[in-house]
């Protein structure tokens, strides 16, 4: 459990780093579900509440979510929506405040920009989990991702959405990118 733990924090460390060194404007993590109970089902996506952007990080998550269960409606999956949450929850399985990708948590660098988790369907449920063998269901999934990232970044430009809260100093940030670049 421990190694698990380690391995993911490293691998999402790697993942924040390449989308901060690149000036990203959001992050996006494609995931599926799991659960003990194969009976669970359904679509939901999760932001961090507690960063400077936390509304941009929940207008991403609502429109992604909104995306992909309009989707998989054309496809023919009426797909329980099981709504938009804190990345909290995520945090607390592993002794965390937030998930290692979204938050801010001791020994983790953050992201500077809105990040969610899609989590589309759930592979611990049978059905769910044939539906992913479908080429026109994953196709649709793609295409709800990015409707939703799209619909995003014209909220952003319809709403005139000033630059993001500055994380830190940009000199700062980009002396730091910089260095660890060299």
């Amino acid at each position: 459990s421990r190694d698990l733990v380690t391995r993911t924090r490293l691998e999402q460390q790697a993942r924040i780093d390449i989308a901060n060194a690149a000036g990203a404007d959001i992050i996006v993590s494609v995931h599926h579900n799991g659960y003990g109970d194969p009976a669970v089902r359904g679509t939901e996506t999760y932001y961090c509440a507690d960063r400077p952007f936390a509304e941009r990080g929940r207008r991403l998550a609502e429109l992604v979510l909104d995306g992909l269960v309009g989707r998989l409606a054309e496809v023919g999956y009426a797909t329980q929506r099981r709504g938009v949450k804190d990345d909290a929850s995520i945090g607390a399985r592993y002794g965390q405040p937030h998930s290692f990708l979204l938050g801010t948590n001791p020994g983790i660098d953050p992201s500077w920009m809105p990040g969610i988790f899609g989590e589309a369907l759930f592979v611990s449920n049978h059905y769910e989990a044939a539906l992913l063998q479908r080429e026109d269901v994953r196709e649709a999934l793609a295409l709800g991702y990015l409707d939703g990232i799209q619909a995003y970044f014209a909220w952003l430009d319809g709403h005139n959405v000033g630059p993001e809260p500055a994380l830190q100093d940009t000199d700062a940030r980009l002396g730091s990118v910089a260095a660890a670049g060299a």
